[in-house]
């Protein structure tokens, strides 16, 4: 499983989407989760809609309780953890479609590459 925390406000946040999205379509094998942290579902949409994003495993932390728990300081934050719920990466920052994809095969040895 893949956890994205991000918000629409963050800039890097906002460029890696397509790249992330894109990925989560080319590999249904992973389950790719993104986390909005501290906004409203309507602030979310309008951003979906106007990027033309299309994402699924949309959840919302309204109180950022997420990123309390596993520590996160800065977003995008970008959590790998294996089949039995370990954390096996982390990544702090901005992914392109490139650099997303060498991170899941770092992350997960066994996937194909998108």
């Amino acid at each position: 499983m893949v956890v994205n925390l991000w918000a629409t406000w963050c800039p890097p946040c906002r460029a890696e989407m397509p790249a992330l999205a894109q990925a989560q379509k080319e590999h249904p094998e992973i389950n790719v989760v993104f986390v909005n942290q501290g906004e409203s579902p309507e602030v979310v949409q309008e951003f979906l809609a106007e990027t033309r994003v299309h994402v699924r495993n949309l959840m919302f932390d309204d109180h950022q309780l997420l990123v309390r728990a596993v520590g996160v300081k800065a977003y995008p934050a970008t959590l790998f953890y294996d089949a039995l719920g370990r954390l096996v990466k982390s990544h702090y920052g901005g992914f392109s479609r490139t650099t997303f994809e060498e991170a899941l095969r770092a992350a997960f040895p066994t996937i194909s590459g998108g």
